[in-house]
């Protein structure tokens, strides 16, 4: 079986082994990707990838309360693909959170939590969006986490500048 894939990034030849592609004899920019080499290859990658896990935990305020309806999202910052989403949580009702996931990954993975909330928000159909990078000490091979990073106790209502973005649906 064979897929036409538009041809987006020159540097994926790079990255995948050449018997992976062909060209397209139309003249277009298009590449031939062969599922069957490119399923053997992505099975290859797993093999020699290791399971590593992480967790964050915490609490969200919003002043002197509890942060309300905030989501955290722990992603796998990825650079050459889409970023993977590890795990999904609701803070409870006290703000409290406990979030954490593994994925297989070749390289070490460069977890981020990121933190979905309406604390000061000026608009009704924005959340704030603020994302922390997660030091890679906290980092354990498994699918358990040995060592929980704690986010502490932070208070939803500073700015970050450069590290905040809003986040509408």
């Amino acid at each position: 079986m064979k897929i036409h894939v538009q041809l987006l990034f020159l540097f994926t030849f790079t990255l995948f082994p050449a018997s992976l592609f062909s060209l397209d004899d139309s003249g277009s920019n298009e590449v031939i990707v062969n599922t069957e080499r490119t399923t053997g290859f992505i099975d290859r990658v797993r093999a020699i990838g290791r399971r590593q896990a992480v967790g964050v935990r915490g609490r969200l305020l919003c002043g002197n309360e509890p942060v309300k309806n905030a989501t955290v999202k722990l992603w796998d910052n990825d650079m050459f693909d889409p970023d993977d989403l590890l795990a999904e949580v609701r803070v409870s009702p006290d703000g409290t959170f406990e979030v954490f996931g593994s994925a297989i990954s070749v390289t070490e993975i460069d977890p981020q939590l990121r933190i979905y909330h309406n604390c000061r928000s000026k608009s009704k159909e924005c959340r704030r969006k603020i994302t922390f990078t997660v030091p890679d000490n906290y980092i354990n091979s498994g699918i358990e986490v040995t060592k929980w990073f704690e986010l502490g106790t932070p208070n939803m209502e500073i700015g970050v500048k450069h590290k905040e973005e809003p986040h509408c649906i």
